[in-house]
């Protein structure tokens, strides 16, 4: 019975993968009306290309979910999956210098789309680069401060301890003192490398970089960039922002 409904549920995922943009909105706050009724509801903001077929998708999903019956344990279980893991926007707690702050998510997608992470917009923004996918702070820093920035980029024919061992050597040309170089489970499970510019001040440079194995053979490696004084805000942000990034298989 079950293999029958999983059947007809990825052949219904493939025939409504397929809506035009401008039927998101419609599709997902009817969705919203049916399984979510007695939730609050949150206004669901434009979002970019990229953004709105993702939302599309998870839209298509619970409507076959629901049409194979959203009352049942396995049913609802599948789409509050999906839609937790794509919504559009999503708000955390995170702790910064010590202090909590309430802060809004912003799901944005990787190049080629084969991952997606949730953004802190109202600082940050993300651009598409021949570098790979970089994350700054939304207004320049002056002149004063060293660079502030998280690069993403994917290695897909190179497994991540190789290419943990060539990042190594390549970082060290420019930071070599290294703090931290261990396995890691937080904030996304991998390898952490930190390390910094020789010097002690305010304004001295950091770099830590994650490798971690795409699931295809391949490798992620995510690139920070922040000075010493910039660890608690910059630093800790850029982390917070990394428990939300999910590689997308094809």
């Amino acid at each position: 019975m079950f293999k029958d409904e999983d059947k007809k549920i990825e052949e219904s995922l493939e025939e409504m993968s397929n809506f035009h943009p401008k039927e998101k909105e419609e599709i997902w706050n009817s969705i919203e009306k049916e399984l979510f009724a007695d939730e609050k509801k949150k206004e669901i903001k434009k979002t970019k290309p990229i953004k709105r077929k993702l939302t599309i998708l998870v839209a298509a999903a619970a409507v076959v979910f629901l049409s194979f019956g959203s009352q049942s344990e396995t049913g609802s279980a599948l789409v509050d999956k999906v839609k937790s893991m794509f919504e559009p926007e999503k708000e955390i707690i995170q702790s910064i210098e010590g202090m909590d702050e309430g802060t809004n998510l912003t799901l944005n997608a990787g190049k080629e789309a084969e991952y997606v992470i949730y953004i802190d917009e109202e600082r940050y923004v993300m651009e598409e680069t021949e570098a790979g996918d970089v994350i700054t702070p939304k207004e320049p820093l002056e002149e004063r401060y060293p660079e502030v920035s998280m690069t993403i980029t994917q290695r897909k024919d190179q497994p991540a301890n190789e290419a943990l061992a060539e990042i190594k050597d390549e970082i060290l040309a420019d930071y070599p003192n290294v703090i931290l170089d261990e396995k890691t489970n937080e904030p996304l499970p991998g390898h952490m490398f930190l390390a910094k510019k020789d010097g002690h001040d305010w304004d001295n440079e950091l770099t830590k970089v994650y490798v971690l194995d795409n699931g295809s053979g391949g490798s992620f490696i995510i690139q920070q960039k922040y000075f010493s004084i910039a660890e608690e805000g910059h630093g800790a942000r850029f982390d917070t922002m990394l428990k939300e990034f999910h590689i997308v298989e094809d």
